[in-house]
């Protein structure tokens, strides 16, 4: 058409989710930020040129290399978004965002975007480099598997940061940093430098797949717990949270039921995850809105039958928990890989949440959780000790059976604490179906109530 000009071309800021934005402009404000990762680059390229120059130090080089990399991806850009949430409830900014069409879901999932894109980004500036592992180091790696290790570490960097995102919502600085020194420690450094080791050795961790696959998993239920924590009552942030967890907990399944290598360290990681979420799951508070469950009401009688399952409330997550930990039970015998104690954790889960539910209400947060488990492991130990002082084998196999953690458990096969569970399990499932005519009440009125009849 005449008289219009074509658009310039230009890159917009604008196009870009608003937290995400605010996110990226805040780090490339961020001095220290800047100055670590301008350090880093020069002790990558020192790195470089002295691995191009002396032979002799090149393996070292290339040492150093990955040591900052790992350092950099997995454990300083993670710890950026530690009290991420937690200073926007103090700065009191969270409730404007709340009356625009933003909800808690994007609020969490843009302040997570944000981190995850800085590091998406130094991973892009550090390819430079890669010759120097390929080439110089003698690893005897080509640049697709040097880029393969890179975004390995990019992942496990978008898993840490995810669970920081949502442990930042807890307000106790002292409660995020006793979990996030030593998981940024263990899972940031650590695991990072074994991608790392394998990579250099030409070696292959058969189970790096499945952890880092557990690891996102884990994200994406953290992530939802932080904006189910200030989200408002009509906005439904569990259900996603179920479904995610039951889509990360299939191939998990296959990988533990088939026995392969690895598969015993991925069944111990596996039930340390199922029992944070299926401790929030089981303990949830009930009060919802009938708009919550009239999206399930609208889809019929498939809708009904998945609300008992994946519907917010203590009934339905009582429910959806046995049904998990029954199937990870299953995997776990089928595959043999319960050497660890795996199965430990099912009945330590189970046997916290029959305690609290005999307990107050007000029991029933993370603080009464720490404190049960923390006393069913003395308790454990008290007897195991006994046991020793009095040499007595039924001392011991009482131990054996006691819900406890399974890495302050006797090596081998959890069996004994199988009876544990199961006796657990009826409690828990008797105890749904007291709550059940209350949830079925909540179904009915969301059914006739005028929201449910109106379109999605």
């Amino acid at each position: 058409m005449e008289g219009k000009l074509p658009l310039p071309v230009r890159l917009r800021m604008d196009v870009l989710p608003p937290v995400m934005v605010k996110e990226l402009r805040q780090a490339l404000r961020d001095r220290g930020l800047r100055l670590v990762l301008v350090v880093s680059h020069v002790i990558l390229l020192l790195s470089a040129v002295l691995a191009m120059t002396d032979i002799d130090i090149a393996v070292m080089s290339a040492l150093v290399t990955a040591a900052v990399l790992v350092m950099v991806l997995c454990v300083l850009l993670p710890a950026r978004n530690l009290s991420a949430l937690a200073e926007e409830r103090r700065q009191g900014t969270l409730e404007p965002l709340m009356l625009t069409d933003i909800s808690a879901q994007k609020v969490v999932w843009q302040k997570w975007g944000g981190t995850v894109a800085l590091s998406f980004l130094t991973c892009l500036s550090v390819i430079p480099y890669l010759p120097v592992l390929a080439y110089v180091s003698g690893w005897r790696q080509e640049i697709p598997e040097l880029l393969l290790l890179l975004f390995q570490l990019w992942v496990l960097s978008a898993a840490l940061t995810g669970f920081l995102t949502g442990l930042s919502w807890v307000s106790s600085w002292l409660v995020r940093g006793t979990i996030a020194l030593p998981l940024l420690g263990f899972a940031g450094w650590g695991y990072g430098m074994n991608l790392v080791r394998f990579a250099a050795t030409e070696s292959r961790g058969e189970s790096h797949g499945g952890l880092l696959w557990l690891g996102s998993a884990v994200m994406v239920y953290t992530l939802g717990l932080a904006a189910s924590s200030f989200s408002p009552a009509a906005q439904n942030c569990i259900t996603p949270m179920r479904l995610a967890a039951c889509a990360a907990l299939l191939p998990l399944a296959l990988v533990m039921s088939a026995g392969t290598p690895g598969a015993a360290a991925l069944a111990q990681l596996t039930g340390m995850a199922l029992l944070g979420v299926t401790l929030h799951a089981m303990l949830e508070s009930g009060g919802r809105p009938a708009t919550v469950y009239a999206a399930f009401t609208r889809r019929g009688l498939p809708g009904r039958a998945a609300a008992w399952l994946v519907a917010p409330g203590p009934v339905s997550g009582i429910f959806w928990s046995l049904l998990l930990w029954g199937v990870f039970a299953l995997c776990v015998r089928a595959g043999s890989v319960d050497d660890g104690g795996a199965l430990g954790w099912m009945s330590l889960t189970l046997a916290t949440a029959a305690i609290l539910y005999l307990c107050p209400a007000r029991f029933r947060n993370p603080g009464g959780v720490i404190s049960f488990i923390v006393a069913f492991a003395v308790l454990a130990a008290a007897v195991r000790l006994l046991a020793l002082l009095l040499e007595s084998p039924a001392l011991d196999r009482a131990a054996a059976g006691l819900p406890n953690l399974p890495f302050l458990a006797a090596a081998g096969p959890s069996v004994a604490a199988l009876p544990v569970s199961s006796v657990c399990a009826a409690w828990l499932f008797l105890t749904a179906l007291r709550g059940a005519p209350e949830f079925l009440a909540a179904l009915r009125a969301s059914a006739v109530s005028p929201v449910s009849s109106s379109t999605p």
